[in-house]
């Protein structure tokens, strides 16, 4: 009986070692694949942008970013709060500092789309 238990477990260990060698078979090849994708630049958006104007200064400025964030993080917050509190159907319906926060968001991503337009050398990427 234990000849058996010793022998499916010895069956059991290089079953799991055939397991481990297929699982990396390639690993010359994940390492070079590897080693060439950490050769390549960082993505940075900026190098898309104009190299001259107030737009793209604007987009390069340190608070540009966390200022957009921000305000994606407050309109999500905005509209839990909207969600609960308007009964209204409709914006003309709503309370006046609904239809407030709601034009300001709106202003602040009309703004965000057309100043993408204005940095952005090229404006779509056709593969």
């Amino acid at each position: 009986m234990a000849t058996s238990r010793t022998a499916a477990v010895c069956d059991d260990g290089a079953q799991a070692k055939a397991k481990q060698k297929a699982l990396f078979a390639q690993a010359d090849a994940m390492k070079k694949k590897l080693h060439e994708q950490m050769e390549k630049p960082a993505y940075d958006v900026c190098d898309f942008y104009y190299e001259t104007g107030w737009p793209q200064r604007i987009a390069r400025h340190k608070y540009f970013e966390l200022t957009t964030i921000s305000v994606i993080v407050v309109n999500a917050l905005w509209m839990s709060i909207d969600t609960d509190l308007n009964d209204a159907s409709t914006l003309i319906e709503a309370d006046v500092i609904f239809q407030l926060a709601e034009n300001v968001f709106c202003i602040y991503f009309f703004w965000r789309v057309a100043h993408s337009l204005l940095i952005f050398q090229k404006k779509a990427e056709r593969s």
